[in-house]
């Protein structure tokens, strides 16, 4: 089984409020579950207010702007 926040990890939704454009200064949580699938906000999951958007699926290296 692959670990989760692995770069190959497919997410299905994206945090895309401007406040949470940036990382958090603290260690954060920056994957959930929504709807069943894998969510990413670059900020941080536990903050609230976040506004998902549908990825069409991608890789957590393509959201980070990693090689996979």
């Amino acid at each position: 089984m692959e670990r989760t926040g692995a770069k190959r990890t497919l997410v299905h939704f994206r945090c895309t409020n401007p406040a949470h454009a940036r990382p958090a200064t603290l260690r954060s949580d920056t994957l959930t579950v929504v709807e069943g699938l894998w969510a990413y906000c670059p900020f941080d999951i536990r903050v609230g207010d976040h506004d998902w958007q549908p990825t069409g699926g991608v890789t957590m290296g393509e959201l980070r702007g990693e090689t996979v």
